[in-house]
């Protein structure tokens, strides 16, 4: 078994234009401060981007090499199911439910566990970027390959204004942002669903990191810091987020094991890519 431990990168944005203070990085430190709090143990670093397509292409694939990623590449499963989960699993397959002590000598002995349910680590890059229009925090459903004419703080634009030539028009994210921005309840703070990440630094971050990631990235747009909107606040938003945004990602993979392993009727996942074009 792989011993590396589950890993979330968050990334923010440094300065732009007149915005000397960039509330994506104000947020993110905060986040680091809390913690992720999820009901699986996952590893969060943090890592903040300048505004700069070059530079941006560089790290974000750094970002995934270097954690090598287990995307929904061919004969890979995806994701990681919670020790709740897992543990219940094992009731509901008619086998023994082992004690989460056992589980864990198991991997520790190196007793393969996948051949009756996927155990691969989570990885999943969530890019926070800042809106400055905005007045609550959206949560962006795809990334666009084409129409990034606006120069990045260095005055540079990509050639043909695009991201990776011959690469598809739209990448949506694994994860269904709708349901989360359902899910998901701040007080203080709203929380909406996006299309159209806007054609920046952001938007391209994201289609990078989906590309790299086989999906297994998000964007969330924040506002600008004010006194109704501090950046503790946004901190202890994306913690809530983040943490409904793993459940989601772990959907598919319990709705594929059971689709393997049980006759039960199991209801089909909403088609992000159609998120990117239907109605809200």
């Amino acid at each position: 078994m792989d011993s590396q431990p589950s890993c979330v990168v968050v990334t923010g944005f440094g300065p732009f234009r007149q915005h000397l203070v960039n509330s994506s990085w104000e947020a993110v430190k905060e986040l680091s401060k809390l913690g992720l709090n999820s009901d699986v143990k996952v590893e969060l670093r943090i890592l903040q981007l300048p505004v700069d397509y070059r530079e941006v292409k560089q790290r974000v694939t750094r970002i995934w090499e270097d954690l090598q990623p287990q995307g929904r590449s061919a004969g890979k499963p995806r994701g990681c199911v919670p020790d709740l989960v897992f543990a219940m699993l094992c009731t509901l397959c008619s086998r023994r439910a082992w004690p989460f002590s056992n589980i864990r000598a198991a991997e520790r002995d190196s007793v393969s566990l996948t051949s009756w349910l996927p155990r691969v680590r989570t990885q999943l890059a969530v890019h926070i970027g800042m809106d400055a229009s905005a007045k609550a925090i959206v949560l962006e459903q795809c990334a666009k390959n084409r129409g990034y004419r606006d120069a990045d703080i260095r005055g540079f634009r990509p050639a043909r204004g695009e991201c990776l030539p011959d690469g598809p028009e739209v990448i949506a994210s694994e994860v269904s942002m709708k349901a989360v921005s359902k899910r998901v309840a701040v007080e203080g703070v709203e929380v909406t669903f996006s299309r159209d990440a806007g054609r920046y630094v952001c938007d391209y971050t994201y289609y990078l990191s989906l590309h790299h990631g086989n999906g297994c990235a998000v964007l969330i747009h924040v506002p600008p810091l004010s006194r109704w909107l501090p950046a503790r606040l946004l901190g202890k938003a994306l913690q809530v987020i983040i943490q409904a945004t793993l459940k989601e990602l772990r959907k598919p993979d319990l709705k594929t094991w059971f689709a393997e392993n049980s006759t039960a009727a199991i209801p089909a996942q909403g088609n992000q890519l159609g998120d990117c074009f239907g109605e809200n």
